[in-house]
């Protein structure tokens, strides 16, 4: 997915700690160009590609996450998938229960975690007690927060397209915290 090619291969690609092995998607004509871009197989299937994997990352439609992870477990291996889950907290329930039946991690993430803005942002805050992020068009999103030691302190702009993703960086920005999202728009 989309993703995956903004977010994800330009920096696992660039990792020593493991190997791309391949990709998949039912779409090979779409597939088989980014593959090649960064020298790793187009596999034909999702289960010769999980044969040749300890762990797969899963960038497919939310709609596919439930059929797509539960195969990737039942065959072995490690998943760890781009925000949600599922589409449903009952096929998150499923999903967790296989993981734990085959004894293989199941990880869910959420992109800007590791980009280096958030990264450095999380480092440069001291103690927050609040964080504000405002979304006033697709492209902008403003981030200021405020330390009971030096009052508001910085802003932050990037492309984050959807509020409810919101509450991902701002509970790992300050994980003891109750969030509040309001839409405005």
């Amino acid at each position: 997915g989309g993703i995956a090619q903004k977010a994800y291969l330009p920096i696992l690609s660039q990792a020593a700690d493991w190997t791309l092995v391949g990709g998949f998607s039912p779409n090979q004509q779409k597939a088989q160009p980014i593959c090649d871009s960064y020298r790793m197989a187009c596999f034909s299937g999702l289960d010769s590609l999980a044969q040749q994997c300890d762990a797969v990352f899963v960038h497919s439609s939310t709609a596919s996450h439930f059929q797509v992870i539960g195969e990737l477990l039942r065959y072995g291996v490690h998943v760890y998938v781009d925000k949600p889950l599922a589409e449903t907290v009952e096929q998150g329930e499923q999903l967790l229960a296989l993981a734990e039946k085959q004894g293989k991690a199941l990880m869910v993430g959420f992109n800007r975690r590791f980009a280096p803005l958030y990264r450095q942002l999380k480092q440069d805050m001291n103690q927050p007690a609040l964080i504000r992020m405002d979304k006033h068009r697709a492209d902008t999103i403003t981030c200021t927060w405020w330390t009971p030691h030096c009052g508001w302190a910085a802003t932050l702009g990037n492309g984050l397209a959807v509020v409810c993703a919101l509450t991902m960086p701002v509970s790992w920005f300050m994980p003891n915290t109750i969030l509040n999202a309001e839409k405005r728009w």
